[in-house]
C-alpha cells in the first residue's frame, strides 16, 4: 500500500463515524452513553458465562474483564487527546498508532464483528420467536405448528423484516432502538430475578422437568476451570466491548479533563457489571449447568416470558440495519485502499452505489445463511469475543498508548501494565478460539 492511500486511511474516518457535538454532553449523559454501547444481546449469554466458570469464576471473570476495560478505555482516551485533541475516533488513533503493514486491521475487525453481531441478532430473533410461539400453538394442526412454531421460518421472517432497512442510507431513527434495548434488557433482569428469588413467580422450569429440583435440574458447581472456561473469558470480554465508540464520548464531553472522563467510564462500566453479576448469577442459579447459552429459550413458557422474548427480538431486529451500515464503510475502505487489484479498487471508487446495493446484499445473505445453519447463541459471540472483541478491547488501546507516549518517562508504569494487558490479549485469543470448538 503506497504512502498516499495510507494518508487517506488515516484522514479518511469522518466518513466512518458521525462527527460528536463538541463539549456538549455532561457526565451523566456520557455514562449513560457508554453503558449504552456495552449492553446488548450478549447480557443473555452471561448465565451460560456462569455455567462455565461457576458461582466463584463467573463474578470473578466479570469483575476480572470490568478491570480490564475500564484500564483500556482510559488508555483510549488519552491516546486519542494526545493524536487528535477533541476530533478524536478509533480507527484514526489505530491509523496512527499500528504498523503501516496492518493498515487493513480495525476495517478486517470491523467487518468481522458486524458479520457476527448481525447473525446473532438473527439467531436470536429465530430461536427466540420460535421458542414463543410454539408454546402458543400446542392445539393447532400440525401444518400450521411446522411453520410457524419452525426455526428456520423466524429466521427468514427475521432477514425479511430487516432486509430493506439494511440497504437504507441513513438510520438515524433506528438508534433510539438501543434506548428501548436498554429499558426491554431491565425487564429481563427483573424476570430473571423474580425466577431465582421465587420460582413461583415466573415458573421457569421446562415442562419436561416433573417436580423440578432446585436449579431445574441443572448441577452449579462453585468453580469450573477447564477448556471450557475459556468460552466464558470470551464471552465476558465481549459483554464490555465499547472502545470504539470511547474517543467519540471523550469528544463530547463538557469541560473536558481525563478524571472526568475516567469518571464516565468507571461509573458505565459499573452499573453494567452490577447487571451482568445479577443476570449471570440469577440465570445461573435457576437452571445451573443446563442453562441455554440464550437464557430466555430456558424459560418454561409463561405470558411474562413470552413478552420478553418478543420484546428482544424486536430491538434485535431493529438493530441489525444498524450494523450493516459500518460494515460496508470498511469493506469499501479495505477495497478502495488495496493496491492487489485495482481494477477492483477503480471500481468501488467510481461506483459507490453499486457498491452499497452489493454490499449490503452480501451482508444480508452472508447472515441469513450463518443464522439457519447455527443455532447456539454462545458459539457466535465467543467467536466474536475471542477475536474481535479482544483485539479492539485490548491489543489495539494498548498498543495505542504504548506508542502514542513512548517518550514520557512519567507514564512507565502504565506503559509497562499495557504491554502486560496486550500481551495478555494476544496470548488468551487463540486459546478462547479454539475452546469455541472444542467441548468440554
Amino acid at each position: 500500500m503506497d504512502e498516499a492511500a495510507y494518508a487517506r486511511l488515516e484522514t479518511a474516518d469522518a466518513s466512518l463515524n458521525e462527527a460528536p457535538s463538541k463539549g456538549e454532553v455532561g457526565q451523566f449523559a456520557a455514562t449513560a452513553n457508554i453503558a449504552n454501547v456495552v449492553i446488548g444481546a450478549g447480557v443473555l449469554a452471561l448465565p451460560f458465562a456462569y455455567a462455565r466458570s461457576g458461582t466463584a469464576g463467573g463474578p470473578f471473570l466479570v469483575l476480572f474483564s470490568g478491570v480490564l476495560n475500564i484500564f483500556t478505555m482510559h488508555l483510549l482516551s488519552k491516546a486519542g487527546r494526545r493524536i487528535s485533541g477533541d476530533r478524536a475516533n478509533f480507527h484514526a488513533i489505530a491509523g496512527a498508532t499500528l504498523p503501516k503493514s496492518l493498515w487493513w486491521l480495525v476495517d478486517g475487525i470491523v467487518c468481522v464483528m458486524m458479520l457476527g453481531l448481525a447473525a446473532s441478532y438473527v439467531i436470536v430473533f429465530g430461536n427466540l420467536c420460535s421458542v414463543a410461539t410454539s408454546a402458543m400453538l400446542d392445539g393447532a394442526p400440525g401444518a400450521v405448528k411446522a411453520i410457524f412454531g419452525s426455526r428456520e421460518s423466524w429466521v427468514t421472517v427475521a432477514i425479511l423484516v430487516v432486509a430493506p432497512m439494511a440497504y437504507q442510507k441513513s438510520l438515524d431513527l433506528l438508534k433510539y432502538t438501543s434506548t428501548l434495548g436498554l429499558v426491554f434488557m431491565l425487564y429481563v433482569a427483573a424476570l430473571v430475578a423474580a425466577g431465582w428469588a421465587d420460582k413461583a413467580s415466573v415458573a421457569p422450569c421446562l415442562d419436561d422437568a416433573e417436580e423440578p429440583e432446585a436449579h431445574c435440574g441443572g448441577a452449579v458447581k462453585p468453580l469450573v476451570l477447564n477448556l471450557g472456561t475459556l468460552e466464558a473469558v470470551a464471552l465476558s470480554t465481549f459483554s464490555y466491548t465499547a472502545q470504539t465508540q470511547v474517543p467519540d464520548v471523550a469528544n463530547a464531553l463538557r469541560d473536558y479533563t481525563q478524571a472526568r472522563m475516567d469518571a464516565c467510564i468507571v461509573a458505565s462500566v459499573a452499573i453494567c457489571g452490577a447487571l451482568y453479576c445479577l443476570i449471570g448469577h440469577a440465570g445461573f442459579e435457576t437452571f445451573g449447568q443446563a442453562v441455554n447459552s440464550d437464557l430466555l429459550e430456558s424459560y418454561h413458557a409463561s405470558p411474562e416470558i413470552s413478552v420478553a422474548r418478543f420484546a428482544i427480538s424486536f430491538v434485535v431486529a431493529f438493530s441489525y440495519p444498524l450494523m450493516c451500515m459500518p460494515f460496508r464503510n470498511s469493506s469499501r475502505s479495505l477495497l478502495e485502499n488495496q493496491t492487489r487489484w485495482p481494477r477492483v479498487a477503480a471500481y468501488v471508487a467510481e461506483h459507490p452505489n453499486r457498491y452499497h446495493y452489493a454490499a449490503s446484499s452480501f451482508f444480508i445473505a452472508f447472515t441469513y445463511v450463518v443464522a439457519l445453519f447455527v443455532t447456539d447463541l454462545g458459539v457466535i459471540l465467543s467467536l466474536i469475543g475471542a477475536t474481535a472483541a479482544t483485539a479492539i478491547a485490548y491489543i489495539i488501546p494498548c498498543t495505542a498508548y504504548v506508542k502514542t507516549f513512548a517518550d514520557d518517562p512519567s507514564t512507565a508504569r502504565t506503559r509497562l501494565l499495557a504491554k502486560v494487558v496486550g500481551a495478555y490479549g494476544v496470548v488468551v485469543m487463540p486459546f478462547c478460539v479454539a475452546s469455541t470448538f472444542i467441548k468440554t
